[in-house]
């Protein structure tokens, strides 16, 4: 069993150490805020970088359907010109 005078010894120590503790928590509290702040700035970039990603992949593939288009026309209009070009040839020739 514990006396009264280490009773006393051994709260004067917990409250030393309490009264550190209460000192550090607004450093802490600083800090947990500054992280905080960060995390979320980086959360605006993430949200940013998506946000740009999805434009570009919109663009991708918007060029992709045109360049599909492109060559649907291409095919159909190459085999076209050289047939109209074969006509006037033949026409320039008296061949029809």
């Amino acid at each position: 069993m514990l006396t009264n005078e280490a009773i006393e010894v051994h709260l004067t120590y917990l409250r030393t150490g309490l009264d550190a503790v209460q000192a550090a928590l607004p450093v802490l509290r600083d800090k947990i805020d500054l992280l905080s702040a960060k995390i979320d700035s980086r959360n605006a970039s993430s949200t940013n970088y998506k946000a740009g990603r999805d434009a570009f992949d919109e663009r991708m593939d918007r060029l992709t359907e045109w360049n599909a288009a492109y060559k649907r026309i291409m095919r159909l209009l190459i085999p076209s010109i050289v047939i109209i070009e074969l006509a006037f040839i033949a026409r320039t020739l008296g061949w029809i």
